[in-house]
């Protein structure tokens, strides 16, 4: 575990970072490259894959950057996606008694901070992107047993693509391990973390335009505001807290990239044990898919991404270095749909020279 001086340090740090010309305008960048993409497919009338699709490809034309900081430490922040193709990934788990399956989702998000080397903080969020209906551009309808497993989490069992053959346990306490994108006509996406998004439904199977206002108040109830440098400052930034609605691609990319969005992988308490199996399941599927597709470049940068730091904490579970004991391998379904995933993967170091 790291101390309340390592803490202190690295907190000092990344609110230095965050606030360096440098960060803000490779933010705006990627911002800005993401905002054409779906510009450009609402205007040929792209649909949700699509849009998933051409939104990684857009991400890896992002350059890295690395910077001194007026402290004298360095910085380099970099981003790296992968569209994986294949079966979509469907589970399985029991809703109300009854077995019901879906997909999981359309991107998954992970952010890493590395201090010195090695990594002290990592978040996931698992994503649906939604396009309005294309008739009223003012709602998104949403499937609630999809949206049943994003919120709640229940065990499930993978039946096809990533989580084919294992059972997974997580716990959704941030209440931002599942999450939507809602895109926006022309050329915007509005992220909402699962938890604030069913405290706005009310029970309804669609999202109308004039719940945004309701995110937005009951995220700033949550905000941690500016409270110094504390332990309780430590904990909620760096476990506990994540922010739940971003109401523009800008917003959500600034507090993406500064590992502020998902459920702990990694933090002020060590390891997240549920989520860092999650973790740790993702990227051994995508190891084994760019060991299968080695002309896939993508796929080898996302695979150099994920392994170029070591963490900074002692594993404490079966899944020693990174392995995951599965379920009995079962026998993939025939889903019938073509899809895939998007895996993108956001990485800053600080305090190691580049």
């Amino acid at each position: 575990m790291l101390s309340l001086e390592d803490w202190e340090s690295i907190a000092q740090a990344v609110f230095e970072l965050e606030n360096s010309n440098k960060f803000l305008q490779y933010t705006n960048a990627i911002s800005d490259s993401l905002s054409a993409v779906i510009k450009k497919d609402y205007e040929q009338g792209a649909n949700e894959p699509t849009i998933v699709k051409d939104i990684s490809k857009a991400i890896n034309l992002v350059q890295t950057v690395s910077e001194r900081l007026e402290s004298g430490l360095m910085f380099s922040s970099n981003i790296n996606s992968a569209f994986i193709h294949g079966k979509k990934s469907f589970v399985e788990f029991s809703l109300a008694g009854s077995k019901h399956r879906c997909e999981l989702g359309d991107v998954i998000f992970i952010s890493s901070l590395a201090w010195k080397g090695k990594i002290v903080a990592e978040r996931i969020t698992i994503n649906q992107v939604k396009k309005e209906n294309p008739k009223s551009k003012s709602s998104w309808g949403i499937d609630k047993t999809q949206f049943f497993l994003l919120m709640r989490f229940p065990t499930f069992k993978g039946v096809s693509g990533f989580f084919n053959g294992n059972t997974v346990n997580a716990v959704n306490e941030t209440g931002c391990l599942g999450s939507y994108g809602f895109l926006k006509y022309s050329d915007d996406l509005a992220f909402v973390g699962s938890m604030i998004l069913d405290a706005c439904l009310g029970g309804e199977s669609s999202l109308k335009k004039d719940s945004f206002l309701c995110f937005h108040l009951l995220d700033k109830l949550s905000n941690i505001g500016s409270i110094g440098f504390n332990p309780f400052y430590f904990r909620s930034r760096f476990w506990s807290y994540s922010v739940e609605y971003c109401p523009n691609i800008y917003d959500f990319v600034r507090h993406y990239c500064r590992s502020l969005i998902g459920e702990p992988v990694c933090g002020y308490y060590g390891f997240n044990s549920s989520i860092k199996s999650l973790v740790d399941i993702i990227k051994n599927f995508t190891n084994k898919k760019a060991k299968e597709d080695k002309t896939s470049k993508e796929l080898q940068a996302l695979v150099t991404s994920f392994s170029r730091f070591p963490y900074a904490y002692q594993e404490t579970s079966g899944n020693k270095n990174g392995r995951v004991i599965e379920d009995n391998p079962s026998i993939e379904i025939e889903t019938g749909e073509d899809g895939g995933l998007a895996i993108i993967h956001s990485m800053i170091n600080i305090g190691e020279r580049i």
